[in-house]
């Protein structure tokens, strides 16, 4: 997919990003439009993202090839995977970059 239709994975990657800059600076409004996806009240799901305020940040989503390592590492450590991948060959960060 990455390959061969570049142009629609970015265009996924930007509606993520908008999607998550909104949830950042609008909380109410992203729980109030998220009832009909999640079918949760809106009062529960502004709370879950906003109590504490720094439970969850949409800031910085590109992706951190430490991060999925030391997932990676875990995931072996407790038995849910068996083998390494070669996460440098498995990220690819530009879409995350440009949108």
């Amino acid at each position: 997919m990455i390959n061969s239709h570049p142009e629609a994975v970015q265009e996924l990657v930007t509606g993520f990003t908008r999607t998550a800059a909104f949830i950042e600076s609008n909380p109410a409004g992203a729980a109030k439009a998220s009832t009909r996806i999640l079918g949760q009240r809106p009062e529960l799901i502004e709370k879950v993202l906003t109590s504490p305020r720094d439970r969850l940040s949409f800031l910085n989503l590109t992706p951190a090839r430490a991060d999925f390592a030391a997932t990676q590492d875990y995931m072996i450590k407790f038995g849910i995977a068996k083998n390494k991948v070669d996460v440098a060959g498995y990220l690819d960060d530009r879409f995350a970059k440009k949108s």
